[in-house]
């Protein structure tokens, strides 16, 4: 008889289906059916400043006719790079003040003007003068300017080269 229980007993035993363990997520105040997570990956990016300026010299630029003038001659063109939203102006300056100076003879020299991207006539300086201002940018820009040269005609000038050193600086704003 205790045989016929043990085996009724193993027989019950084996009857009853085995329970698992499920590992559930439990959200606050939320069924364990329904149940959901967030989690957030912050992606960026860096757009450095660009303030680019090229000056790219014609072939009058070292050819310059002293004896004779010049009248609104361009010498060069500035290619102007920025993506600034405020915008950006450009200066130039002069290292012999403006003028055009004897490469050998001290003192033998003289005036002249300029213009940049279209504006009035100027005599450049040692210190720098905004010769333009871009105004609000929409993106990256890219802007050419025509830098002209005018003076008159030097027709007592010694023989030699004249020359002078013009310095461009793009500034954001």
């Amino acid at each position: 008889m205790k045989n016929s229980l043990l085996v009724a007993a193993l027989a019950t035993l084996m009857a009853v289906p085995a329970v698992a363990k499920v590992k559930t997520k439990h959200c606050d105040g939320g069924s364990q059916e329904l149940c959901s997570d967030t989690a957030q990956l912050v992606i960026s990016g860096v757009v450095l400043p660009i303030c680019n300026i090229e000056v790219a010299a014609t072939v009058a630029a070292s050819s310059l006719n002293i004896s004779g003038g010049e009248s609104s001659t361009t010498i060069a063109n500035v290619t102007e790079q920025s993506n600034v939203p405020t915008g950006y102006t450009v200066s130039v300056s002069s290292l012999n003040n403006g003028n055009l100076k004897h490469a050998t003879v001290a003192g033998e020299q003289f005036a002249y003007q300029l213009s940049y991207d279209g504006g009035a006539n100027f005599g450049p300086t040692t210190a720098p003068a905004v010769v333009k201002t871009s105004g609000a940018l929409p993106g990256f820009t890219t802007d050419v300017s025509a830098v002209k040269i005018s003076f008159p005609a030097q027709a007592t000038a010694m023989v030699g080269t004249y020359s002078d050193t013009l310095s461009f600086t793009l500034q954001s704003l």
